[in-house]
């Protein structure tokens, strides 16, 4: 197996898919797993509208104010949640692959998440398009050649040199088509 398709995870099919703009069926279920949230998603559903019906009832029979309040709004902020996953596991069913090719740099930027504040973090930047790779992946991946990526959103599906020999007039031709196209959206 190719070094690329096992460090970046996919295999010829998943390409093949890709290359018509479709995910693999092995790729629709692995993003659909990682889109999956590990709560019981349904569960919360209804909790969520059983509590907003108990306060629409309590505030009906005119029981305690705070009480209504309470449930009624546990029940719309589960229901807002609910809403939010479900689109959130949908969302890479429904959306199309893409594609950018360019000329490969791999860069770090400096994480902003609380958890991991201070780390950082290694990208692989195509175009105006930026992945996070790990290690590994940084270190297949040759900085300055022309690469074909298929993705959906940040997500990196998988990757092909963009000519056989990343040969130095295609190179060149790929490197000035990327930054007339960095000019003209600035």
């Amino acid at each position: 197996m190719n070094p690329l398709h096992r460090a970046f995870g996919f295999d010829n099919s998943d390409l093949d898919a890709n290359r018509q703009g479709q995910l693999s069926p092995y790729q629709q279920r692995k993003l659909q797993q990682a889109a999956t949230p590990p709560l019981p998603i349904d569960g919360i559903r209804n909790i969520s509208i059983g509590l907003l019906v108990l306060g629409f009832i309590t505030a009906f029979l005119n029981f305690n104010v705070t009480v209504s309040i309470m449930f009624g709004g546990i029940g719309l902020s589960g229901i807002f949640f609910w809403a939010v996953e479900a689109w959130r596991t949908n969302f890479y069913q429904t959306s199309q692959v893409e594609v950018v090719q360019g000329v490969a740099y791999i860069g770090e930027r400096q994480t902003t998440n609380h958890e991991f504040r201070g780390e950082s973090i290694t990208l692989l930047e195509i175009g105006d398009q930026t992945f996070p790779i790990d290690g590994i992946q940084a270190n297949l991946i040759e900085t300055g050649a022309v690469y074909t990526i298929y993705h959906i959103g940040d997500v990196l599906l998988s990757l092909e040199p963009a000519f056989e020999d990343n040969s130095l007039s295609d190179l060149l031709s790929a490197t000035l088509t990327q930054k007339q196209n960095r000019q003209d959206t600035h």
